[in-house]
């Protein structure tokens, strides 16, 4: 599994290819991944053909639904690997913690 999940852009025409391939790295089926991001298994297929192209707000529900699936399987560093300092460490912080992050200590 690779670092990080790239999902091109709706009207990218890479779109379809790396939705497919994203998916599978993250070994969801479409009907997991609909499901995650509440949209229809038919649409997933089509947006994998390239039938369909999702509006906005859909490709931030499928970008939020491979983030998350990334975040339950990723490797967790330990507490002491862990350096934030950057200046929305808040939001960063808020955001491990509803992947299930237990709790987050920043020095």
């Amino acid at each position: 599994m690779e670092d990080m999940i790239i999902l091109s852009g709706s009207n990218n025409e890479d779109f379809s290819k790396d939705l497919r391939e994203n998916r599978k790295k993250l070994g969801l089926s479409q009907e997991e991944l609909a499901d995650a991001a509440k949209i229809s298994k038919v649409m997933v297929g089509r947006y994998e053909r390239g039938i369909a192209r999702p509006s906005e707000g859909t490709w931030q529900m499928l970008r939020k639904a491979l983030e998350d699936r990334f975040f339950q399987i990723a490797p967790r560093p330990k507490p002491e690997d862990v350096l934030l300092s950057e200046a929305n460490t808040d939001q960063l912080c808020q955001r491990l913690k509803e992947l299930g992050w237990g709790s987050i200590k920043l020095e």
